[in-house]
């Protein structure tokens, strides 16, 4: 059920109404449970890596595709969703003359204002190297969709402060919206 459940057992010394073998009995179920909570905890830190981007902390690519079969498993007849893509124009040139380190902290900064800029249901990812893509949920129409898209966009655009630089934002954007749930 995904419920982390305990058995604790006490023993007074010299008093203990158990018998050797129902003590290597629990100690031997303890160390199962033990084991079994280790590896489950191990797994879903894998699942996660294998989903995240490490430099944004956003869904990767894998993540993102996890999402969208998530919500097409869950579609109902009159619920829409929206991709939006997201290019960062000009980025190679921003590594070329400032280098990686900034054109890193550019990367996070429009993670940030996008995860910041997205509804609690919306799903935002990193997919390539300046390419992000946002799964829009409850999308009644392409009109809602293109307004939710203007606004994540206008708050992902402003330009980013690194120490004394100011670097302008321009990015790209494409939108696809979808009230068939077959799509």
């Amino acid at each position: 059920t995904g419920e982390d459940k305990y058995l604790i057992a006490l023993r007074n010394p010299g008093r203990s109404p158990l018998l050797d073998r129902d003590l290597q009995a629990l100690s031997a179920i303890a160390h199962i449970g033990q084991e079994t909570m280790r590896v489950r905890g191990e797994a879903n830190d894998l699942r996660t890596e294998a989903n995240t981007d490490s430099l944004t902390g956003l869904f990767n690519y894998r993540g993102f595709q996890v999402a969208i079969h998530d919500v097409n498993s869950r579609r109902v007849e009159q619920s829409g969703v929206a991709v939006l893509y997201l290019d960062l124009d000009g980025f190679k040139g921003v590594n070329d003359q400032y280098g990686h380190e900034i054109g890193n902290h550019l990367l996070r900064e429009v993670g940030h204002r996008l995860q910041e800029a997205v509804r609690p249901r919306d799903t935002v990812a990193r997919v390539g190297g300046d390419e992000f893509v946002i799964l829009l949920r409850d999308i009644k129409d392409l009109a809602h969709a293109r307004q939710v898209a203007h606004r994540i966009v206008a708050a992902a655009s402003a330009p980013v402060t690194v120490g004394t630089r100011v670097l302008p934002m321009k990015i790209s954007d494409g939108l696809k919206f979808s009230d068939d749930p077959t799509e």
